[in-house]
């Protein structure tokens, strides 16, 4: 990370894209400014001039004091400097003279903004000594908010702001403002630069090639403190950050071995109090327990289970030459299908980028050694990297109790595959011999079993010619500690929208698909699903699929989702793990679900891709047609953005920061996650004329909506001026002219503890708008949906109760009511009818006819639809898994 070279741009231009909170800039200027290589320190120097202005002012002309200091941080983690370029270091002992000088002369609003700059100025030469505040900045979690009136954000120079509406978040957030946090201290990593955070930690432990007992003391301080806070009633420090702090330390000890085993007991104490605490802290607490115990006893057995999941390839011995089919001989990785949609916006082009950044320069070095040398295709890279991973297994294991040199290995870059798969092999018996014994034990019994295993394998032949000995050596030799690396993902598009099917190939991973023929079954989106089935009981790589952008991708994919299951006996059969990634501009309702209950996910996932905090802004709802008559380059921006081959749209650096830390992210996301959410799925069975026979069944994982809501898509889809808008944007409209709908509501309810309180007879309703809920979201009324219940949330609001609530928004809106924003919600959720039923039927009258929105995709007319759950042979529900890294349920 330190050695790695500047790529920023140059120009005043460049310095006021970063004063103004890294917005407003042009594609074209924007890839200038990353990719042109002018020293990083010059953008510090000129970031410090600008923040001591406004702290003499006592005012931010342009931009927030907070958001400056941010800035800042996101330059200094992100590592893009030569420590040892002339000029940076000119640049940043002037930034260091200049605040040294400001900060004698001037008083200090807040201790903590000078903690971080000191580490800005410092971080370059000396990073180890900033880990504790890049630690600590990790877990500045915000409490979650119940309501828009509890938000209040007090900024640098003591102002506070009050927020009442979703639109005045996006607002203050673009001006630098604490982004939904009630906690009135500053904390930078709300604007998106605390991903960085925990790479600068993951950074420096891979430098060091092990965790020290200096990290493992910062989280057992940590630990000491959740205890102490807890004890004197402070719930709301614990509850915000326990979970990340478990979850970081659990993650960072499955990816990096511990070395010394010093003051190891008394974390295991405390972890051992938190271990009783309620779910879901005892259970995690628990489970990071196990993992250290396990790892006293057989250092490396974390990270080595954690290869064998994501890669079990490991555990099978293929011959690495061989003339099986093609197929065969590619270096397969673990695969994560992106499911994205290049119709429907602008940000789907920053995916394919990012899954051309991870083809071309994100493959490991073993990789390329092998490549270079072996151009026979006959070599199978697969089995090639699987043996990389096992002697770094082995050597890892002897290296803890031998003192493995250079010539040794050579030795085993030069033994058989089969020699090396037999010592793995042995390894994994002995660790596996060892976990019921104590600590002690184990620790002994395992170092004589390894000694002995060791001297063994010293005897046995060693093939200097092995065609595999060079590469290994050269790159085995490069690693100080030897032990395995997790392999990355492969990042692969499908594509929903038919661009040139006649040059993808099932063999290249790439696939775009017309969704008109989703009806076939020889689909690829179906194909990929089914490849997790457990067939003949062979271990195969677990199918990860990445949904992006609306709900209505979501529903694209559940479509396909739900016909793979067709034949399968139980979900049991397939291993199928769905992470949702937002994009900017696009509503997805389950990774609002999601980053409403996982901090971890919010600000690690949620809001560096829903609001990209370092990338320019192309707002869709801008008339391109007009803005380019006085901005050609604004014009040009939006098509290079469309453009779908990286070199059209301006060409990658290899160190292109926003795609580079996105595609790390990502990349997390897909290890690290391992909560899983359980979505239950229900089916719509709809009809047109026949009442008897449905016409259609359709899957419904999110929600359906009837009334009101289908008229404003309506007018969403034909008139594009009204993309984008809210609901009640569009209702205030002239164009919007829906009344109400008679409909017959038949449905079986559920008491408050989800217990059947019967079939209703049926009631006819003048609805306006009715919704059905599975997974909540935050403008539904009535009772948030819970998806892992047996019911859905039912919620309409008839004409005249619509009516109502029209003049009440009204009134708020005119400021003619002046009560607590609680009280007027509690008011308006009065209007509506509410019900939790697990099924039901929903009729039109005679002669009529409804529509009816399923996920964010219209669907009708319909005469009757009837909702029901979706069981695979009427006996199991199925669910749709979806990934999260933390589990938050209660």
């Amino acid at each position: 990370m330190w050695q790695m070279k500047s790529t920023m741009g140059s120009g005043q231009e460049a310095v006021q894209f970063l004063k103004s909170g890294k917005a407003g800039m042009t594609m074209e200027k924007f890839n200038i400014f990353w990719n042109e290589g002018v020293s990083i320190g010059y953008y510090i120097l000129e970031l410090v001039k600008y923040y001591c202005e406004i702290e003499k002012a006592k005012k931010a002309s342009s931009i927030s004091i907070e958001s400056t200091v941010g800035t800042l941080y996101f330059l200094a983690l992100s590592g893009c400097y030569d420590p040892g370029d002339h000029a940076f270091q000119a640049n940043i002992e002037e930034a260091k003279s200049r605040w040294s000088s400001h900060r004698h002369n001037h008083e200090s609003f807040n201790p903590l903004i000078d903690e971080i700059m000191v580490a800005v100025l410092n971080i370059a030469s000396n990073p180890d000594d900033h880990v504790h505040l890049v630690f600590s900045h990790s877990l500045m979690l915000s409490p979650k908010i119940e309501s828009f009136a509890e938000i209040a954000y007090t900024n640098y120079f003591g102002q506070q702001f009050k927020i009442q509406t979703p639109q005045e978040i996006l607002a203050y957030a673009s001006k630098g403002f604490y982004y939904l946090s009630q906690n009135p201290r500053f904390c930078i990593l709300d604007k998106g630069e605390f991903i960085l955070a925990y790479s600068f930690i993951k950074n420096y432990l891979s430098t060091l090639g092990y965790i020290p007992v200096s990290i493992l003391d910062l989280f057992h301080r940590k630990i000491q403190e959740m205890i102490i806070s807890l004890r004197a009633n402070d719930y709301k420090h614990v509850q915000t950050s326990l979970l990340p702090l478990l979850h970081m330390l659990k993650n960072l000890l499955i990816r990096y071995p511990i070395i010394s085993y010093d003051s190891m007991d008394a974390l295991i104490i405390d972890l051992d109090i938190i271990r009783r605490w309620p779910i879901p802290y005892g259970s995690s607490a628990d489970s990071l327990l196990k993992l250290i115990i396990q790892e006293l006893k057989c250092p490396g057995s974390a990270i080595r289970y954690k290869l064998r999941e994501d890669f079990p390839t490991v555990d099978v011995h293929v011959p690495i030459f061989e003339t099986n089919d093609a197929n065969e001989h590619q270096f397969l990785k673990s695969i994560a299908y992106f499911i994205i949609d290049s119709a429907e916006t602008l940000e789907t082009s920053w995916l394919y980028r990012m899954s051309f950044f991870n083809k071309k320069y994100r493959k490991e070095r073993i990789v390329e050694m092998i490549e270079k040398i072996h151009t026979d295709s006959s070599i199978n890279l697969t089995s090639v990297y699987a043996h990389a991973s096992r002697c770094l297994t082995v050597l890892f294991a002897f290296s803890l109790y031998t003192e493995v040199q250079i010539t040794d290995i050579s030795h085993f870059a030069g033994l058989s595959t089969e020699n090396v798969f037999s010592i793995y092999k042995r390894i994994l018996k002995i660790a596996e011999d060892i976990e019921c014994d104590e600590i002690d034990v184990a620790r002994s019994k395992l170092e004589w079993c390894i000694l002995e295993l060791y001297n063994e394998s010293k005897n046995l032949k060693s093939d200097r010619a092995n065609p595999l000995t060079e590469p290994l050596f050269v790159y085995l030799s490069e690693f100080e500690v030897y032990f395995p690396r997790i392999p990355l993902h492969h990042l692969s598009i499908i594509d929903l929208t038919q661009v040139d099917s006649s040059v993808k190939t099932i063999e290249e991973t790439e696939y775009l698909i017309n969704e008109s023929t989703f009806s076939s079954v020889d689909e690829p989106i179906i194909d990929i699903i089914r490849r997790g089935a457990n067939i003949a009981h062979k271990r195969s790589f677990p199918v990860k699929i990445v949904l992006t952008g609306s709900d209505s991708i979501t529903h694209k994919f559940l479509r396909n989702y739900v016909r793979a299951l067709t034949g399968l006996k139980s979900n049991s059969e397939l291993d199928v793990r769905v992470y949702v990634v937002p994009t900017y501009g696009s509503e997805n309702t389950l990774a609002k679900y999601l980053a409403s209950n996982d901090p971890w996910y919010l600000q690690h996932v949620y809001l560096p891709f829903y609001f990209r905090p370092w990338l320019p802004r192309l707002d869709t709802k801008i008339d391109m047609k007009h803005v380019a008559k006085k901005d050609h380059n604004v014009h040009e921006g939006l098509i290079r953005a469309l453009a779908l081959d990286p070199v059209e749209a301006g060409g990658l650096n290899e160190k292109s920061l926003p795609i580079a830390y996105s595609e790390v992210l990502v990349q997390d996301y897909l290890s690290e996650a391992a909560h899983t959410v359980l979505i239950n799925i229900y089916k719509i069975k709809c009809f047109k004329n026949d009442l008897l026979r449905p016409d259609e069944t359709i899957p419904m994982a999110l929600y359906l909506e009837i009334g009101a809501p289908v008229a404003v898509k309506r007018i969403q889809e034909s008139n594009s001026s009204f993309k984008g808008k809210s609901f009640l944007e569009v209702v205030d409209s002239k164009l919007f002219r829906y009344r109400s709908t008679s409909l017959m509501l038949q449905m079986s309810q559920m008491d408050l503890l989800g217990n059947p309180c019967g079939l209703d007879e049926g009631v006819m309703k003048n609805i306006y708008s009715l919704t059905i809920a599975n997974v909540p979201r935050e403008f539904d009324r009535g009772m948030q949906a819970i998806p892992q219940a047996e019911w859905i949330e039912l919620s309409f609001i008839e004409r005249e109760a619509a009516e109502q609530e029209a003049s009440l928004l009204k009134s708020i809106k005119n400021k003619k009511i002046k009560e607590p924003q609680s009280k007027l919600n509690i008011a308006i959720n009065s209007l509506y009818s509410n019900l939790h039923v697990s099924s039901g039927r929903i009729s039109a009258t005679e002669g009529n006819e409804f529509e009816i929105i399923v996920d964010g995709v219209l669907y009708g007319p319909y005469k009757q639809i009837i909702v029901d759950p979706w069981r695979n042979d009427d006996v199991t529900q199925i669910v749709l898994p979806i990934y999260a890294f933390l589990d938050t349920e209660n």
